[in-house]
Order: C-alpha cells, then structure tokens, then sequence
C-alpha cells in the first residue's frame, strides 16, 4: 500500500493521494510516518497552511512520543523549505534513521537531490 501511495503523489494525482494518506493515517492509529505524508500530500498540492498544521501536529506528537526527523524533512521538502529540510535531515543522520536508507531512491526527495547538500548527506549516509 505504502508504495501505490508514493507512487500516485509522483503521478501528479496528488488529490488522490491525500485521500488516501487521511485513509493510511486513520488506520495507522497515527503513526508519525503516515501523519507526514498527509503532510507531504497537502504541500504538493499547493495547500500549505495544511502542511504547516501537520508539522505543528508532528511538533506536538513529538512531546509524547518520538517523532522520527525524516516525518519533518519530507514536508519542509514538499513545501520548498529546503533550508528546513536539510536541518531535519541532518538530525535523522544524527539520530541514524534507518529511513535514510532509502534516500537515494525515493521519489519523495526528488525536490532536493539537485541541492549539493543532498550529495553530501548520500556521500555520509554510504552511496557516494
């Protein structure tokens, strides 16, 4: 499910998938992971104050529970805060989130591979 999900945000259906991260959300029991990409979803589809909302809602989760980095990095990427996005990354390479993994071949971080900022981090996570 997780990856139909990705893929229809990378098809250009972002409508679709925000129905369907709202509908992975509820049946997580909300997880942070599926939280963010309602996140990512509203900030590709150009609605912001509802991607800022999600990060306040992370932001809060994260006094009760831990909120793994890479759930902030993506929605500051999808809304163009690239500076925000690296902070966030660099804490989940801090914090050695096993989701960096997949930095390398996620769509989710398109938006930031042309940053060298980007390669640095890849080069430190282990594919440079």
């Amino acid at each position: 499910m997780k990856y139909a999900l990705e893929l229809s945000t990378h098809s250009g259906e972002h409508l679709k998938a925000g129905a369907d991260f709202t509908k992975a959300r509820e049946l997580s029991g909300g997880n942070s992971e599926a939280i963010s990409m309602t996140g990512y979803a509203w900030a590709l589809e150009g609605e912001a104050v509802h991607a800022r909302n999600v990060i306040e809602e992370l932001e809060q989760l994260s006094t009760q529970r831990h909120v793994p980095a890479n759930s902030m990095a993506v929605v500051y990427s999808a809304l163009g805060e690239n500076d925000q996005a690296f902070d966030w990354l660099e804490k989940a390479y801090r914090e050695r989130d096993v989701r960096l993994t997949f930095l390398k071949t996620d769509p989710k971080w398109d938006l930031l591979r042309t940053d060298a900022r980007f390669a640095e981090i890849l080069k430190r996570v282990g594919f440079g």
